[in-house]
């Protein structure tokens, strides 16, 4: 994440509705937090890149790997470019620099 710089931005989503519904986690209290049954999008948005991590809890088949796919798309407004890194995480299997 060495691309963001000094200033940037962490927002959390919880995908809905089958995976396909990004909805903002407001409460600061509720960032960082992620329960096993739930997937979960980090946005790290910085002046000139992105990053977008898909925290999965439960095991996903590929048909709902790729509705993940598709919320992310959702969030970048269909934009698809080099100015954003995406990645998935699976549950406890984080790396040490995500925790």
């Amino acid at each position: 994440m060495d691309q963001l710089g000094a200033d940037y931005t962490v927002t959390t989503y919880i995908l809905e509705d089958n995976y396909r519904k990004p909805v903002k986690i407001e409460g600061p209290a509720e960032q960082g937090r992620f329960f096993k049954d739930e997937v979960y999008v980090v946005d790290v948005q910085g002046k000139t890149h992105r990053y977008m991590i898909c925290w999965m809890g439960p095991k996903l088949t590929g048909k709902e790997i790729a509705e993940t796919s598709e919320a992310m798309n959702i969030m970048v407004g269909g934009v698809l470019d080099s100015s954003t890194t995406r990645s998935r995480v699976h549950l406890a299997q984080e790396p040490e620099d995500f925790l």
